[in-house]
């Protein structure tokens, strides 16, 4: 334990803290201890009566749910352009134009039976006109007296 003799021989050093009063310069309020209690308790009480959303962004704004919630806004966000982007090459590659199709000699492969079928698989009202354009068509054919090989010919 230090005694006041010791101290002295300590303050010899420092002679500006040996200048220096040994009073408490702090001083407490009168009564202060006396009411914390209740203090804190109205503290506490004031913090529980927040709404509960408040306390729930309280809670969902922590840093480790935040970088959480970035990543996977970064992550989706960048899919959406991945798949955005692959997508329109996709379609791009799917579309041919004719100098493809002719180029790949597809045309030749195709059997004129094929295209028969497929011709009469299509229903009558989406490619032949209407009754009345085929007797307006026949009238003038009739009238002109076109020859039916010429007809043939053209089909």
């Amino acid at each position: 334990m230090i005694t006041n003799e010791n101290m002295d021989d300590e303050l010899k050093d420092a002679p500006l803290l040996k200048s220096m009063s040994r009073e408490n310069p702090f001083k407490v309020p009168d009564g202060y201890f006396d009411s914390f209690p209740t203090i804190i308790s109205e503290k506490i009480a004031a913090q529980n009566s927040k709404p509960d959303w408040a306390i729930f962004l309280q809670n969902v704004f922590q840093p480790k749910y935040v970088v959480a919630m970035l990543v996977f806004a970064v992550v989706l966000t960048s899919g959406i352009f991945y798949f955005n982007e692959h997508s329109k090459l996709n379609q791009q590659e799917m579309l041919l134009s004719y100098d493809d199709l002719n180029n790949l000699n597809y045309i030749e492969q195709i059997d004129e039976s094929d295209l028969i079928d497929a011709y009469s698989s299509v229903s009558n009202s989406e490619v032949y006109q209407s009754s009345e354009d085929n007797s307006d068509i026949e009238n003038y054919l009739i009238d002109n007296q076109t020859d039916n090989a010429i007809i043939e010919n053209e089909l």
